[in-house]
């Protein structure tokens, strides 16, 4: 008989490599029975209710060539109830099949089916609610009433009295007994394939014999029972009787029956290298798959084969949903077996995979075989996660000393990262300072805390570390957080030296130095600066509310000429602002002391005096508030003409005063001597007397008088005889006598300078 394999393989994701009990020769075998050696095996205690339905299965091939008139009734199958002594058996008579019982009201007699011999027969006995039915491959071959009770031992390959001539000669294989009548369809479909005890549908399977026991062709004399594998209930095994067990004559021989066997195969998943098996992995992982069979080789399947994968993620087997799963080995690409983890609370899931194997024959009996469940572990990602921390500090801005309390969060859309955690999720916290690990077990698996730096604290850096495992600990990340301690910055104190001149010390809180004016400085850093950046500032006020910045990092700082043009005040100040290294930083600026130029004072060296005189006249020029310490010198028209502190002048000139003191050599204002002379003229007479007879009135004028020092301010006329008609100002009306008459002026400028002149007119006869 030719078979037609057909495997369907339902996977959807990972699975472990299984592997199954492997034979040198075969695997699946059936047990053989010599009549010659009285070979059979006893099955006792029968793990049937006694009143219940039941059901006997079993494939059965007799190899017998007895041929009597009397007929051996070469027993296949004896079941018996050792109580009432109840039985039924079925045999082999000269190649018949002959079914023979006994019970109350029961008569069990009579050939079933004839030329049985040479050839592989399933059969099967069903009992329920007081009938007997028997089914050979799947015909219903007997039914009738008959009371029995369930057996309680069953003998295969003789009779049950053991009797000679009633033992059989062939080969028997899975024998299965039920607590129940299964229908026919239930037999036919389930008769060549190899079952599960462990399935459901068998739950009412008591007894389950598949004979694949031994090593065929070799020392199996240690075997002494036939194995119950029903999993179910009480296992009952069979005692083998008579059985040579050894090499060549061992009776567990390699099956030749119709029973459509799966091949034996299972699935190997590796990373995507093909490297290392894998059994766990994160979502979107990529993966290898391959199926493989027992010596650890892919297979390949028969032409025309088709390959179909499913998975169970929990909620029944389905077909995989990637067009990927297709053949027999093959890759799964990064991202494609993904798991939706927005609403897992256990953050993974729990897939389970299986190989489905069909296999049809040529009459179109089918069996469907499924592999062991293999389970992978897919996890979710622990992406979208972050750690954050506030503090009691603005902006999380700290500096050395700080008794710095923290909030920490860890922040997920996940809920198995929320509280409360799944149980696979473990979160470890480390506070660490400078790089020195400090576990804190008291918050282990919280997602948010409290916790308060003890000591002041101190610089360089502080973290918070979670190290978050999930699934196991090949699965972990972790997430840190760290922040700055910025060391406080260290401020020392300034000097001042003088580069120019010399400066003196005149005030010691603040320092407040004096220059001579026109002098300039250096202002010095005499300490050290540290952890900051030094910056020079300089201020009109000594408090630095308004303050300007010069450069940095300088340790000294010019102060050029003072004062300057820009001074607002006569002392200006210095100052070393030393800012923190990190900006913006959890520390407060430091400033060094603070140091203050201002210019010596000096009295004002002034001279006082009139400027102008008039000619003949003399001035007498002074200093102001003279000092007796100070040399003074006057200079004249370029010429040093006395060291007196007053000085007389008489003639036209321009003087100042020349002071030396430690600041050095200046001057006074400058005075200059200005000589009034005023000029007296009085006209000849004017129109219309240029010519005056006697008794004229004539017209005479000093307008024509004038000074050097401005205009003439009075004129004071005299004669000394004749007339006077009218005088206005500078101008005069007179009428001379006969004999002449003489005529005086005196002119006096602004200055009060005067001048006097004479003139003598004699009139015409």
């Amino acid at each position: 008989m030719s078979v037609r394999i057909i495997i369907t393989l339902f996977i959807f994701s990972i699975l472990d490599i299984f592997s199954l009990p492997l034979s040198a020769q075969c695997e699946n075998r059936q047990l053989n029975f010599e009549s010659a050696n009285q070979d059979h095996v006893l099955l006792n205690a029968v793990n049937l209710p006694s009143s219940s339905d039941w059901t006997v299965e079993l494939w059965f091939r007799s190899s017998s060539s007895s041929n009597s008139l009397s007929c051996d009734n070469e027993s296949i199958l004896t079941l018996r109830n050792a109580s009432t002594n109840e039985y039924l058996s079925l045999s082999d008579c000269n190649g018949d099949l002959l079914l023979d019982g006994f019970g109350p009201a029961c008569g069990i007699g009579g050939t079933l089916s004839s030329g049985i011999r040479t050839q592989w027969h399933h059969i099967a006995v069903v009992y329920q609610s007081g009938s007997i039915e028997v089914f050979l491959d799947c015909n219903s071959v007997f039914s009738n009433a008959c009371t029995l009770d369930a057996p309680t031992s069953i003998v295969l390959g003789s009779f049950y009295t053991l009797a000679a001539g009633t033992y059989f000669k062939g080969d028997i294989d899975e024998l299965r007994i039920y607590d129940v009548a299964r229908s026919s369809l239930e037999i036919c479909s389930q008769r060549k394939c190899r079952i599960d005890p462990t399935d459901p549908s068998q739950a009412q399977l008591v007894g389950l014999y598949t004979m694949d026991q031994g090593d065929p062709g070799n020392d199996n004399t240690s075997i002494t029972i036939l194995e119950d594998r029903n999993l179910t209930g009480t296992t009952i095994n069979g005692s083998l009787v008579n059985l040579a067990l050894l090499a060549t004559t061992s009776n567990f021989v390699c099956a030749t029956n119709p029973m459509l066997y799966p091949q034996e195969y299972q699935i190997q998943i590796s990373n995507y290298s093909r490297t290392d098996s894998a059994s766990l992995i994160c979502s979107g992982d990529p993966l290898h798959f391959c199926v493989i069979d027992t010596s650890g080789a892919a297979i390949n399947p028969p032409d025309g084969t088709t390959a179909l994968w499913e998975y169970n993620r929990g909620n029944g087997w389905e077909a995989a949903p990637l067009a990927a799963f297709n053949g027999t080995c093959f890759g799964i690409g990064p991202g494609q077996l993904n798991l939706s983890c927005s609403q897992n609370f256990i953050g993974h899931e729990i897939w389970d995979f299986r190989i489905a194997q069909m296999i049809v024959d040529d009459d179109l009996d089918t069996c469907v075989y499924y592999t062991p469940e293999a389970t992978i572990k897919i996890c979710c990602p622990l992406d979208s996660t972050t750690l954050t921390a506030s503090s009691n500090f603005s902006n999380n801005l700290f500096c050395e000393g700080d008794q710095i309390s923290f909030q920490v969060f860890l922040n997920s859309s996940y809920p198995f990262l929320q509280l409360p955690l799944s149980a696979e999720v473990t979160i470890d916290w480390t506070y660490s300072i400078n790089g020195v690990d400090f576990p804190i077990t008291a918050v282990q698996n919280s997602v948010n805390f409290a916790y308060a730096h003890g000591p002041p604290t101190p610089a360089g850096s502080v973290c918070f570390r979670a190290d978050v495992t999930h699934c196991d600990s090949t699965k972990s990340m972790t997430w840190e957080t760290c922040f700055n301690v910025d060391p406080v910055p260290i401020c020392d104190s300034i000097d001042i030296m003088a580069i120019q001149d010399s400066v003196e010390l005149i005030n010691s809180s603040p320092k407040i130095y004096e220059i001579c004016g026109g002098g300039y400085a250096k202002v010095n850093m005499t300490g050290t600066f540290s952890n900051c950046t030094p910056n020079w500032q300089y201020s009109f006020d000594r408090d630095f509310t308004t303050h300007f910045f010069l450069g940095a990092t300088n340790s000294s700082i010019n102060t050029n000429i003072v004062p300057r043009s820009f001074w607002t005040s006569d002392t200006i100040f210095y100052r070393v602002c030393c800012i923190p290294e990190s900006n913006p930083s959890g520390c407060d600026t430091c400033y060094s002391n603070a140091i203050g130029l201002t210019t010596r004072p000096r009295s004002p060296l002034q001279i006082q005096g009139i400027d102008t005189i008039c000619a003949d006249d003399s001035t007498l020029w002074t200093i102001v508030n003279p000092d007796t310490n100070v040399q003074y010198r006057w200079i004249c028209d370029g010429l040093a003409v006395s060291s007196d502190t007053a000085l007389t002048r008489s003639t036209e000139s321009c003087c100042y005063v020349e002071a030396q003191d430690d600041c050095g050599l200046y001057r006074s204002n400058q005075l200059c001597l200005n000589i009034c002379e005023p000029i007296a003229r009085i006209s000849c007479p004017l129109s219309p007397n240029i010519c005056p007879t006697v008794g004229d009135t004539i017209n005479l004028t000093a307008c024509f008088s004038e000074s050097d020092c401005g205009p003439i301010s009075t004129y004071q006329w005299g004669w000394d005889s004749g007339t006077m008609i009218s005088t206005n100002g500078c101008d005069i009306r007179h009428v001379p006598i006969a004999a002449g008459t003489t005529y005086y002026v005196t002119v006096t400028d602004s200055y009060g300078c005067v001048d006097s002149t004479a003139l003598t007119i004699t009139p015409c006869p």
